[in-house]
């Protein structure tokens, strides 16, 4: 009676019997042993495949960012009865909701403070407000930046002005960047023949707003692989950045009033084996409006007139990771998928022969019982060369290759006998 037979009858592993007549032990564990070594071999083809991803990584130590700004031109500037928040008054105590007269600055005017190379800032809202500098203690003496006295002071004089800027967020902003590594000697720049490849990106949906090189570009101005800088208007960066800048702010007035700050991360990663490409992510601080005040002296310095700016400061941060293609990395990312794979092989040996309710019977199918080979050694050449010939028949064509006679494996006849005397 074979080892199947043993339990014909016990309901408990009849489902074990219907696997076993379907697919034997011998197929499941060929089966097994050939999709273990297909995994490997897929991983081993994925990783020299994709080469480039195996990377020996270094921050980057050395960047550069210049910004320019510039007013919106021909049509793009838009007379203030189409601006919601401009007041047609010639002076702001006359403004209601919010408003305030509008004023059309060029870039000169708008931008402060200047020659910023990680930052730039466009005005949106300025307070004017002149200023006498006088002695209290003795009115008949002046005060001059040179002859400051301790009681000197400036008071302020008439009534304050205060307008917006208009169309500030059709402003167009130039960036131009570079970058280069230290350890890894990888650079790159978005100015020149060989411009890096970017995009900037909606911050919350991850959406593409704008590519560059950009065949189609919004502004005639070239943007294609050989250009001068990415050429972006503030209202593409506040988009990108789910903000509308005549939303109200915490303080309760509008964002165009108070101002804002934007941090626009420049994300560089490698794009294939040696070239770099750039990802603007822009992220809104909340509650931190922007404010810089501007000071001109005049009349012989003893007044002075105080330019209260508000407006959007874009602040650039280059971030990101250089890389090389390094074989070590390579190797550690292989030996460590067939670590894996020999631990998880482990662990399922171990469960199945172990802890499963049929482990002695998994166990005998998992070992072959084979005769003592030593016996070979004192075998005749010619009785030696015609088992061998058995044992290559056996191989290619199983138990019923000619020359064989069994009825069973001796493994299941001496694991047949052990349950028999085991039960007896």
């Amino acid at each position: 009676m074979g080892i199947l037979d043993h339990q014909e009858n016990d309901s408990s592993c009849l489902w074990l019997q219907q696997c076993f007549d379907k697919i034997g032990l011998g197929d499941v564990d060929e089966l097994l042993s050939c999709c273990t070594s297909l995994f490997m071999v897929l991983s081993i083809v994925k990783a020299i495949c994709g080469l480039s991803k195996y990377k020996k990584l270094t921050q980057f130590v050395a960047g550069s960012m210049t910004l320019n700004s510039l007013e919106p031109q021909g049509d793009g500037s838009r007379p203030p009865e189409l601006l919601p928040y401009c007041c047609l008054q010639e002076t702001w105590v006359g403004c209601s909701n919010m408003t305030l007269p509008c004023v059309y600055w060029d870039h000169y005017l708008a931008e402060f403070p200047v020659g910023q190379d990680y930052s730039t800032a466009v005005t949106s809202r300025v307070n004017i407000t002149v200023e006498d500098a006088v002695n209290s203690e003795t009115p008949s003496t002046p005060c001059q930046i040179d002859s400051f006295f301790r009681n000197c002071s400036f008071e302020e004089v008439g009534t304050h002005s205060a307008f917006y800027v208009a169309n500030i967020e059709d402003f167009t902003i130039r960036i131009r960047h570079a970058v280069r590594g230290q350890i890894v000697h990888r650079k790159g720049s978005n100015v020149g023949d060989r411009a890096m490849r970017g995009q900037l990106v909606n911050m919350k949906s991850g959406s593409v707003v704008r590519k560059w090189p950009d065949d189609n570009p919004p502004y005639p101005i070239d943007q294609s692989d050989t250009r001068g800088g990415d050429i972006v208007s503030v209202k593409e960066l506040l988009s990108a950045s789910n903000t509308d800048i005549d939303q109200i702010a915490d303080t309760g007035d509008p964002i165009r009033y108070d101002g804002l700050n934007v941090i626009i991360y420049v994300n560089y990663e490698m794009e294939g084996a040696n070239n770099l490409r750039y990802t603007y992510q822009p992220r809104t601080l909340n509650s931190a409006e922007f404010k810089v005040e501007e000071v001109f002296l005049f009349e012989n310095s003893t007044r002075r007139k105080i330019f209260n700016r508000h407006g959007v400061r874009l602040i650039f941060v280059q971030t990101g990771e250089l890389g090389r293609f390094d074989f070590l990395e390579l190797m550690t990312t292989i030996v460590t998928g067939l670590a894996l794979v020999a631990i998880a092989r482990t662990i399922t040996n171990f469960i199945m022969l172990h802890v499963l309710k049929f482990k002695t019977l998994y166990s005998a199918h998992k070992y072959e019982v084979t005769e003592d080979f030593s016996v070979w050694r004192g075998m005749d050449k010619d009785e030696r060369k015609k088992r061998m010939k058995i044992a290559r028949e056996v191989g290619r064509k199983g138990i019923h290759a000619e020359g064989v006679e069994m009825n069973e494996p001796a493994f299941l006849q001496d694991f047949s006998t052990h349950i028999k005397e085991s039960e007896a």
